[in-house]
């Protein structure tokens, strides 16, 4: 698989860089993942699944696939504060909050041979893309209960004026600092933009996560 030389771990406390992999120990995480699963289908819900190995992550309800997005690499780790607890990285996650909210405000956009909107149906109108609707951040953390975060950088497009994207840096980069978006955990995937972007417009609120991260 595409991605199994290239995701990393990151190690706590300092250490940091890939890691040489177990398949005993990758085999382990399959199955405490694929138990988790066994749940959410039986109570129908809709969830995501980060596979590594498969170089996506898949949004499902209950048992059926409903998209995928390719995911180019794959980082874990945990803030130094505290003990770490066993077993997060494979562990069932609910309760998804995504920072910043996306913003549904209803827009249409009208073309240049219009004057203003006619709802009468009497001019021809353009209704905006998904991308123009919902701008998609260059980078976005959909946050869950009990401490992870699943932070998704999206990569550079030269369609991006630099100076929009530094700003969008800044302002994430301060809305992190709010203690509600304090994670313990954090799972750092790196996704095309249009991947992420789509990611952004379609997670559900309140879904699971679930990722397939064998244990250091």
């Amino acid at each position: 698989m595409a991605l199994a030389a290239v995701v990393s771990f990151l190690a706590l406390r300092g250490r940091a860089g890939p890691l040489t992999r177990d398949e005993a120990a990758w085999l382990r995480a399959r199955a405490a993942v694929l138990q988790a699963q066994l749940e959410l289908v039986k109570a129908d819900a809709r969830y995501l699944l980060l596979d590594p190995d498969s170089g996506t992550v898949t949004l499902f309800d209950g048992g059926a696939p409903l998209r995928s997005w390719r995911v180019s690499e794959v980082e874990a780790g945990v803030r130094k504060w505290g003990e770490e607890e066993e077993g997060w990285r494979t562990r069932r996650w609910d309760g998804a909050r995504i920072e910043p909210p996306v913003k549904r405000d209803r827009r249409v956009i009208v073309s240049d041979s219009v004057a203003s909107i006619d709802l009468t149906a009497a001019e021809d109108w353009i209704p905006p893309t998904p991308e123009e609707a919902i701008p998609t951040p260059p980078r976005f953390v959909v946050h869950y209960l009990g401490g992870l975060g699943l932070e998704v950088l999206a990569a550079a497009t030269d369609s991006v004026k630099p100076r929009a994207k530094l700003l969008d840096r800044m302002e994430h980069s301060l809305r992190s600092l709010l203690p509600r978006n304090w994670d313990r955990y954090r799972i750092r995937v790196v996704m095309p933009a249009p991947e992420a972007g789509a990611l952004y417009r379609s997670l559900p609120d309140s879904s699971s996560l679930l990722a397939v991260i064998p244990d250091p």
